[in-house]
């Protein structure tokens, strides 16, 4: 077997060295992006490890000129440089004390926009520039949505609440939480103040002040839930028990609240993200001292698990922006990775860049349907490079995973690929993807489950991808004269499916192109492509 692996490494260390000088002396190289530099130099270096050599000096050289350094990580650890000067495109921008930027497309631009909490007001920062060289310029007077608003320490954040297609607003002042209905339109807003039973959050107070909302979709049901930061550091959490289109905002306590228990001192200001691109949300916490908390969730999509990252596993460990940091992630320049903007007490915002180096690969997407014996995974690839293999693996719980299969890539391209799991299982099975790559760098997909508790094989949709219609298969007569909701990535309702038939057809031509989730009576989750 040592034969075997050092001829494997010595075959890519040569294939490996030989691409990077011809690119080096053609001049395609310089070329590149850094982070497609790093990349090639990186496994080049890990192939010289596993042959106990070293890289030719001119090669080396030149990489090392190129500003390249070796990590000795053996997968990808989400990594964070920060920008100064002309580099920080929120550089110079100073709204006022106690800055909490949020980024938002609020003119239905294709662009991040910038709304930027201050003491007594909210700053509107327009996007002038494009999704990935953004130019942020204020906006003043009737240009700025709130205009005219008064508040205390103003801490905003958005989201369509109620199903309407364009963005509201909640923002956390004084002891409260005030909502701000968007009456306007997904590219012109009309923020109008919303009170008593018209606002979701009336009648919550928070003690002390500093109310620091985030709306999240923390447990996977398809409509927006909310967390709460205040002056004594912890996190509270408001189940939405209503609807995408309906909010009911409902406090969750003891085990409930999946943050109980973090305290980070004073003034905890929350930012969801799913910062290490593993299908759920984690969460990173400022609090007044100016350092950011990282709390990695290590449950699911659907069922959260916070646990607190320490030293070299917090991307911002040692990060001190002064006093009072306000965290916001955003893929600002449009590379697919979430970047942090960091607001401090001076009204300054600080940029860190997402640096780090990602798989070569894009997973299109992974979904999975249940017949009868069997449950039948399928999954999407874009921009293969070097893809070895994808371990398939399965939980009772969601949290701890098994593999259960290996299933070869293609190694480049864009592919598809599915499995069928013909084991036997009692209620709901989660499935994920390690996807690895030859050099042994690997990422894991978002979590999926299956309920396999319906006769008659559960309630399937074909077919998928789908085009024009979709055939819903329900397996038991349990779910008719019931309504399924049919939800965009974004969790906006889309439609309203009243379930007449066990074999009914659906026409979704008129559906952009995307991935959709239909969630039935059941609280059965079913999702398909459309083409």
């Amino acid at each position: 077997m040592k034969k075997l692996t050092l001829h494997y490494s010595t075959g890519n260390y040569s294939k490996a060295f030989d691409r990077l000088q011809k690119n080096i002396l053609s001049g395609r190289f310089a070329s590149y992006t850094q982070q497609k530099k790093q990349q090639i130099w990186k496994r080049l270096c890990r192939y010289a490890r596993q042959l106990g050599i070293k890289i030719k000096a001119p090669i080396a050289a030149a990489c090392i000129a190129a500003g390249l350094t070796l990590s000795n990580s053996a997968d990808a650890q989400t990594t964070f440089a920060v920008q100064s000067g002309a580099s920080n495109p929120l550089n110079g921008v100073n709204a006022g004390n106690y800055s909490k930027p949020v980024f938002v497309d609020i003119d239905g631009d294709g662009d991040k926009d910038v709304f930027i909490g201050i003491w007594g007001s909210i700053a509107y920062y327009k996007n002038t520039g494009t999704a990935s060289v953004p130019v942020f310029t204020l906006q003043s007077g009737a240009l700025n949505p709130f205009n005219g608003s008064g508040f205390g320490e103003a801490s905003p954040a958005f989201g369509d609440i109620d199903g309407d297609g364009d963005k509201d607003a909640f923002i956390g002042t004084g002891n409260s939480v005030a909502y701000y209905k968007n009456t306007g339109t997904a590219s012109a807003p009309v923020f109008t103040v919303q009170s008593g039973v018209s606002n979701p959050f009336n009648g919550v107070s928070i003690l002390n002040g500093w109310v620091a909302p985030a709306l999240v979709d923390i447990d996977g049901d398809g409509d927006l839930d909310a967390f709460i930061g205040g002056w004594d550091g912890t996190m509270k959490y408001y189940k939405n028990t209503g609807t995408a289109s309906a909010p009911v905002f409902t406090l969750q306590s003891g085990v409930s609240n999946p943050l109980n228990g973090v305290d980070v001192g004073y003034l905890s200001t929350p930012g969801f993200v799913d910062i290490d691109k593993d299908g759920d949300m984690d969460v990173l916490i400022g609090e007044y001292y100016g350092s950011v908390s990282y709390y990695k969730n290590t449950g699911t999509s659907s069922a959260a698990i916070f646990t607190v990252q320490s030293g070299v596993l917090n991307p911002f460990n040692g990060v001190d922006i002064g006093f009072i940091s306000a965290p916001s992630m955003v893929d600002i320049n449009n590379d697919n990775l979430a970047d942090v903007f960091i607001g401090d007490e001076n009204g300054n915002t600080s940029f860190y860049k997402n640096t780090t180096t990602i798989l070569p690969l894009n997973l299109l997407d992974f979904s999975g349907n249940s017949y009868p014996g069997y449950n039948q995974l399928q999954w999407k690839t874009a921009d293969e490079v070097n893809t070895q293999q994808f371990d398939v693996e399965s939980s009772y719980d969601g949290n701890t995973f098994t593999k259960i299969a290996t299933v070869n890539a293609e190694g480049s391209g864009n592919n598809e690929y599915s499995y069928a799991d013909k084991k036997t299982y009692s209620g709901k099975v989660f499935y994920r993807l390690k996807m690895i790559d030859i050099d042994d760098k690997f990422t894991y997909s978002h979590v999926i489950w299956l309920n396999n508790e319906q006769s008659g094989g559960g309630t399937i949709i074909y077919p998928n991808p789908a085009k024009d219609v979709i055939n819903i298969s329900t397996g038991s007569e349990g779910l008719l004269k019931t309504t399924a909701g049919l939800y965009n990535t974004d969790g906006r309702l889309m439609q309203n499916i009243l379930i007449n038939n066990r074999q009914q057809q659906i026409n979704v031509q008129s559906l952009p192109t995307g991935i959709y989730t239909i969630k039935f009576a059941d609280g059965t989750v079913r999702r398909f492509i459309k083409e």
